[in-house]
């Protein structure tokens, strides 16, 4: 599959935002990517502030634009999809993808040692955004935001454990990532379209929870149990008195390990 250049942008407020003004003016095409050394407002998921080091983080947007319904994942397989994509990226590049864990519902956590009691430490994160949403021709602008090297920001580093994928022993570029995930995600795109379920196996395996006890947040609450599924409209868990429990995705609002709590 012959994939659009990347686009190089020097500095851009947010590559999410300057994806969705080309999807405005009619000149995106599926699968155009837009890379920056700099953005100076860069958004996160949940309103939060997406900060990174310049020329030493990837700042990257894919514009996915479907052809009907069918076409793309559903909002909740895509997120793994992507997610799944950017593990697979950084395998290609020579990353151990054992030293690296799926964080429930955006975010590439480092499976570190020192991490087993406590957060575990942040190397990427994804946050796909819609507007003006035609359920007939879905369209969706996919950021993610890598920590590829260098020192991070201290607004960064003081929110949350965070890791580089220098850190972690691979000597990569922003660039080069970007090239890897440009591919992996092109070619699960369809899958996670036919087959979501495997995506959700595979997705699950990706979290390292998979038959853990965990804690689930939820939107108004929370649940504890064994992690023993993930489908496309649902998560379940084992309870103590093994019940099974389900609970919409959309309701998800992250699953952590018990031992963390």
């Amino acid at each position: 599959m012959q994939l659009p250049a990347i686009q190089h942008l020097t500095s851009v407020d947010s590559t999410n935002e300057h994806a969705f003004r080309e999807l405005a003016a009619r000149r995106a095409s599926h699968l155009d990517a837009w890379l920056a050394d700099e953005q100076t407002a860069g958004r996160g998921s949940r309103g939060s502030t997406w900060f990174g080091a310049p020329s030493d983080s990837l700042m990257i947007s894919f514009a996915l634009l479907g052809a009907d319904a069918e076409s793309l994942p559903t909002p909740s397989v895509l997120s793994m999809t992507v997610g799944l994509s950017l593990v697979a990226s950084l395998e290609r590049l020579g990353l151990d993808p054992t030293r690296l864990a799926l964080d429930w519902p955006n975010d590439l956590v480092a499976r570190e040692p020192s991490s087993a009691g406590g957060e575990a430490p942040k190397l990427a994160g994804i946050l796909i955004e819609a507007r003006d949403f035609d359920p007939a021709a879905p369209s969706y602008v996919v950021g993610v935001g890598v920590n590829v090297a260098g020192q991070l920001p201290d607004r960064l580093v003081a929110e949350r454990p965070v890791q580089t994928v220098a850190g972690l022993g691979l000597e990569t570029s922003p660039m080069e990532v970007a090239r890897a995930l440009h591919h992996e995600l092109a070619a699960r795109l369809a899958l996670g379209a036919s087959d979501p379920d495997q995506i959700c196996m595979a997705y699950l395996e990706a979290t390292g929870l998979g038959g853990r006890q965990v804690q689930v947040e939820l939107t108004g609450g929370t649940a504890s149990g064994r992690l023993i599924l993930i489908e496309p409209s649902g998560l379940s868990l084992l309870d103590d008195e093994d019940v099974l429990i389900r609970f919409a995705l959309e309701h998800v609002q992250a699953v952590r390990p018990a031992s963390i709590y």
